[in-house]
């Protein structure tokens, strides 16, 4: 078992309101509105009284899973259409909420075209989505990797489902020889992209079109960014999943720090830089 030091860095209460604000991704205005432009989204996501009238029904729903989350991720950048973020650990203590040192301004990839703005993830928009997010389960290609998460067992014809049509969307799905399900392929022989990774709870309703398969895995040895994942390299991704424990229950928030920290004074230990990850042709 991993044993991660504590920064003496403490989060007060605003922290979960912060939490609470990106939360307008997974609930209130999903699915209101088409899909906007990068431009519109940046535009969007600098404006935030738009959300003050939801903060009273967004604290009623989200505060038992606050209230009892122990462990929290933050993925954050400046800029919406940025395509690289970082990454901070934090853990509840009796004094707030404190960072874990080794997971602190880790350098991640996003999907190609940023963040989607609350609520306007579409299938194959290469955007990652925005939002707080539970983490239940974990998969690894040797399946020999013991985590304190719900592991999926993988094999070379596991999928995870991203056909609109079918009634598994956003599910894994193991081949049984009786049907056909299309989908994200969990194994990969030739790559390092799924040799560790964890599941990030979006769109856990399975709205078809909404957007499927949201992981936190490894980056290849090609592009660093990813079709709307979070990305970063094979050792940190290790750190990550031994650091989570489900006993903990987890959550993770993404989004841009204007959205998420800014406004509400959250300290940071480092600041943002566009960040130099390579960009070869290789999508992940």
């Amino acid at each position: 078992m991993m044993t991660m030091k504590k920064k003496d860095i403490i989060i007060d209460g605003t922290f979960l309101l912060a939490a609470l604000l990106l939360a307008v991704g997974s609930l209130s205005l999903r699915g209101h509105g088409p899909a906007m432009t990068i431009e519109e989204s940046v535009t969007t996501s600098n404006d935030l009284p738009y959300h003050a009238t939801l903060v009273d029904d967004l604290a009623a729903m989200y505060s038992p899973a606050m209230d009892s989350c122990g462990q929290l991720l933050m993925v954050w950048n400046e800029d919406a259409h940025a395509t690289t973020a970082l990454l901070t650990a934090y853990e509840r203590t009796d004094s707030g909420w404190m960072v874990v040192n080794e997971l602190d301004s880790v350098a991640v990839g996003l999907g190609y075209n940023g963040f989607a703005r609350y609520g306007h993830k579409r299938e194959g928009d290469r955007k990652t989505p925005t939002g707080l997010f539970s983490i239940h389960q974990y998969f690894c290609k040797k399946n020999d990797h013991a985590a304190k998460l719900q592991r999926i067992t993988v094999t070379p014809q596991t999928v995870w489902v991203d056909d609109l049509g079918d009634s598994l969307y956003n599910k894994p799905y193991e081949p049984d020889g009786q049907s056909v399900h299309k989908g994200e392929k969990l194994y990969r022989s030739g790559s390092a992209v799924y040799d560790y990774a964890f599941v990030i709870d979006y769109n856990t309703e399975c709205k078809p079109g909404e957007g499927s398969a949201i992981f936190f895995h490894c980056w290849g040895s090609g592009s660093k960014n990813t079709l709307g994942c979070v990305a970063t390299d094979k050792e940190n991704v290790i750190k990550v999943l031994d650091w989570l424990d489900s006993a903990q229950h987890p959550l993770i928030i993404m989004g841009t720090r204007n959205d998420s920290t800014h406004l509400f004074d959250i300290p940071s230990t480092k600041e943002y830089t566009n960040l130099s990850i390579n960009h070869k042709a290789e999508t992940i």
